[in-house]
């Protein structure tokens, strides 16, 4: 009989905490760019076809633009109450179950939008199915994009989960890579069949990642940080109430982070991307082309700033990229998007993504969850305050962005002002939060 010595069984721990980080790891990522895959197609074919097929009467017009990105919008409207019905499960059930549910969902609801009917063929009803489509696309993102950032913070080591957390929100741009990918594939399609069936096959490819991202979820165990705090006190009935009632301050900062987070990400994928194709009749092409090459590096840029983040905050990592935003666009991207010389397009749209968008939304992962130390509710707390911060922020973004454009003769003064003063309020949160790099969890 042999008798498993302390130092053997500490090997046999460190196993088996390694193999858990993997797959939390991996099922995370691979969760995370299907999510987002799913939620971003549709920024990136909406000018294109949405208010022809969906939209026919104000087809080609400021207005068609207006309603095509105001259903965009529809989308981060699920996205607060799944945060808070995810968050809630989350809190009381576990984080593995319902993260499985949320895939499902996302998989489901993006599957039908590929399918759906346009108005030619069934009126009124096509704007208002792809409106709850829209709805439940964004119910499904609140839940997995808060209980991602939860799960692997939760199962990092300490130290080192800004890197690690970095790696799962890498997913982000794999699924900007992705859509982008895709919406270029079928761009290239002559217009007829491009209107008729390839803007469809994007959609409905997500099935089978889906597919594989729930098998992988399945084989991932639940939080042990999550077990323990539960095996010591009950889950809260009502872990919302408990947000309100002692971290109310984490959920304002994070809410006002993640306003400037988003709507830095959708002012210049889905504003620009429009008002690029619109305004100054860039090639599509050439703009899918930009962003893609822009999404491969900031891939690759992703883990550098997670380990920059642990050596010297998350505050100054995360403060540095809404600074460098707002006076990129102040200054320097729509001279560069308008000048007519394809570097420079190329150059305007690289420089954002593949650079101030991971010290940013990578870094957030951890610095969201570390705000809320208990973690009975973690999942509600970063629920609350992501989705309804990314609501108010990216949601909006787009939409009011192209209103002010209108409304003041297409002048972008009022876009940029607009973009500028929601990250120096995010800035301001960063100063009054604490650094959270070091906190236990």
């Amino acid at each position: 009989m042999t008798i498993a010595t302390p130092a053997a069984m500490a090997v046999s721990e460190d196993r088996a905490r390694t193999t858990q980080q993997r797959r939390v790891a991996f099922s995370c990522f691979l969760g995370t760019a299907i999510e987002y895959y799913d939620f971003t197609l549709y920024g990136l074919l909406a000018p294109s076809v949405f208010d022809r097929l969906f939209f026919p009467g104000l087809a080609g017009t400021i207005l068609g633009t207006i309603v095509v990105l105001s259903v965009y919008f529809v989308g981060f409207i699920g996205r607060p109450l799944g945060g808070l019905i995810f968050g809630w499960y989350g809190d009381r059930i576990g984080r593995k179950p319902t993260m499985v549910i949320s895939m499902t969902v996302m998989g489901l609801a993006s599957t039908a939008m590929g399918l759906l009917p346009s108005y030619a063929s069934i009126g009124a009803a096509a704007p208002i199915l792809l409106i709850c489509l829209r709805v439940l696309q964004g119910f499904a993102l609140g839940g997995e994009s808060s209980g991602a950032l939860v799960l692997s913070t939760e199962t990092a080591s300490a130290g080192k989960r800004g890197f690690f957390v970095s790696l799962v929100q890498s997913g982000i741009f794999v699924a900007w890579i992705l859509a982008v990918g895709a919406a270029t594939a079928v761009a290239l399609l002559p217009q007829d069949q491009f209107l008729s069936w390839g803007w469809r096959l994007p959609f409905i490819a997500s099935i089978a990642l889906v597919s594989v991202g729930i098998y992988m979820r399945l084989k991932v165990e639940e939080s042990a940080v999550f077990l323990k705090a539960v095996s010591t006190r009950a889950p809260a009935r009502v872990p919302l109430l408990e947000v309100f009632r002692h971290a109310k301050k984490s959920a304002i900062i994070t809410i006002l982070c993640a306003m400037a987070e988003s709507s830095s990400g959708f002012f210049f994928l889905v504003f620009a991307y429009s008002y690029a194709l619109r305004n100054l009749h860039i090639d599509r092409a050439t703009l899918l082309q930009a962003m893609l090459i822009a999404n491969i590096a900031g891939f690759f840029m992703a883990p550098l700033f997670g380990r920059l983040s642990d050596r010297i905050g998350r505050r100054a990592t995360i403060g540095g990229a809404y600074a460098l935003n707002a006076l990129y666009v102040v200054f320097a991207f729509f001279p560069m998007l308008s000048s007519g010389n394809t570097f420079l397009v190329y150059l305007a749209m690289f420089l954002p993504i593949a650079f101030t968008a991971p010290m940013s939304v990578c870094i957030v992962g951890s610095f969201y969850p570390e705000l809320f130390p208990d973690a009975r509710m973690r999942f509600s707390g970063v629920g609350l305050g992501r989705q309804v911060g990314t609501a108010l922020g990216g949601g909006l973004m787009p939409v009011v962005a192209t209103s002010l454009v209108a409304a003041l003769g297409g002048s972008l003064a009022g876009a940029i002002a607009y973009f500028a003063a929601i990250c120096v309020v995010a800035i301001a949160a960063l100063i009054a939060a604490p650094e959270t790099k070091d906190v236990a969890v």
